[in-house]
């Protein structure tokens, strides 16, 4: 069977288990939380896609060493008391410099209007739970009395997955539930724990609740809390649905949004079909930045997920290629949220001085100094083809197809090796540039500018927040 055929026999499997099961034993558990196919879910699958019980063995172990290394942090996280007096709460992720990074425009409109509003991040950078003003930091590890709270729902979920384990007959079932009960100490699923017990204490007023809508487990978490009459749950699509999202598959209404903010009416027409008629979707738009192209700096642009294993293996890529050719240089750039050592990665390029930059400048001024941009699983291509660069695909895994753009992959050269790049680079540039123009009106069409119109719409939707 191939990958992805497997991908979608999980996938909706996992589906099929959380409209059956609603408990926060199965919603937090990062198994029945899955956004798309990338190498996150092979590794949490990786049992089924080998069938090698080895592995499975391997992750429980692997997922119990660092719980144990969260039990010891947990000693020195600030047990912080979330309240909010504002009406309006979203939840997000911000950088180290507190930037948020899917709703600073719609804060900013909110604003004009008099809303005034609080907001939850996951914030990576902070090596502790923090309360700024009116908003709340979160890094993954609980406080030690949160983890006290944790500890026994792990243990219940644990004793149902083994309880269901003997009841089900449907081996790809029983299979799931051996990665679940292998998971049940993930990071992720600690994660979502935490954000579970911060949230209750504030289930009994009335919120309108603002998530970038992805397919993360904390979606699921959120709905599950401030789902009711009273409040409003909103959610925003913000970026590229890839063709393997699981928000395209069948999703019990109950972990989707009153709301759904969409980029595009291509978009609308798109979730139209495949979500619940009792979630009401409407356009609102991004905001597209455009910026002035400068000079071509000749440098070629790289920006990799927020994925450890595709940095390292773009990392690896690069010093590979800087071997065989000795013309051509490189502008690294990683994911805002991707925490990593600067030093480590500039030192890997030690023997070739200023040939590869790990970029510091921001992401529009990056844009305005290239031409042509190296990606693999990041929409953060999207913008580089709004503002002139040439897409080139980086296949880092023939398992499955990663590529944001797979709608249109027969205008996007797709690279496999640094040979090809090589030859590319040489003697392609030219033929794939005639291919931009239709990339880039197939971009547009997939966002539209946030204007006033479509929020005074959203603002109707919010008059009593």
């Amino acid at each position: 069977m191939k990958y992805e055929e497997k991908y979608n026999k999980i996938v909706n499997e996992c589906n099929k288990i959380l409209i059956k099961k609603e408990s926060i034993h199965f919603i937090a558990n990062n198994i029945f939380n899955n956004q798309r196919f990338n190498s996150n879910f092979f590794d949490k699958f990786n049992f089924i896609f080998c069938d090698n019980i080895l592995l499975l063995l391997n992750t429980f172990f692997k997922n119990f060493l660092k719980f144990i290394i969260i039990i010891l942090k947990s000693f020195f996280i600030n047990k912080i008391n979330v309240k909010s007096k504002n009406k309006i709460i979203f939840y997000s992720n911000c950088n180290n410099k507190k930037t948020d990074l899917y709703f600073s425009n719609i804060k900013s409109e909110l604003k004009k209007y008099n809303k005034k509003f609080s907001t939850i991040y996951l914030n990576i950078d902070f090596k502790n739970d923090k309360i700024i003003k009116n908003d709340v930091h979160l890094q993954v590890i609980p406080d030690l009395v949160t983890l006290i709270k944790i500890l026994p729902v792990i243990l219940k979920s644990m004793i149902i997955f083994i309880i269901e384990l003997f009841k089900v007959n449907n081996s790809l079932e029983k299979k799931i539930y051996l990665c679940a009960l292998a998971n049940a100490f993930s990071w992720e699923t600690i994660y979502n724990l935490k954000l579970y017990f911060i949230l209750k204490n504030l289930k009994n007023k009335q919120y309108c609740f603002f998530y970038p809508f992805e397919g993360y487990g904390h979606e699921k978490i959120i709905n599950n809390i401030f789902r009711s009459d009273r409040n409003l749950i909103i959610g925003y699509q913000h970026t590229i649905l890839y063709k393997s999202s699981n928000l395209l598959n069948k999703i019990n209404k109950i972990y989707l949004p009153d709301l759904v903010l969409c980029s595009s009416k291509y978009y609308l027409k798109k979730l139209k079909k495949k979500l619940s008629k009792q979630t009401k979707l409407i356009v609102l738009g991004k905001k597209i930045n455009l910026v002035k192209t400068k000079n071509d700096n000749g440098r070629i642009l790289v920006i990799p997920e927020g994925d450890r294993k595709e940095v390292n293996y773009f990392v690896k890529f690069l010093y590979n290629f800087l071997k065989l050719n000795p013309n051509d240089n490189f502008t690294l750039r990683m994911h805002p949220v991707f925490n990593y050592n600067k030093k480590i990665i500039i030192k890997k390029f030690s023997n070739f001085k200023d040939r590869v930059i790990i970029s510091d400048k921001k992401f529009a001024e990056d844009i305005s100094l290239h031409r042509i941009t190296l990606y693999s699983g990041s929409s953060a291509i999207l913008d580089c083809i709004r503002n002139n660069n040439l897409p080139v695909y980086i296949n880092i895994n023939s398992k499955y197809d990663n590529n944001p753009l797979s709608e249109i992959k027969s205008k996007i050269r797709e690279i496999k090796s640094v040979e090809e790049l090589n030859n590319f680079l040489k003697n392609g540039k030219i033929k794939h540039k005639e291919n931009y123009p239709f990339i880039k009106r197939y971009v547009n069409q997939l966002f539209e500018d946030l204007k006033k119109p479509q929020f005074a719409n959203l603002i109707r939707y919010i008059k009593n927040f």
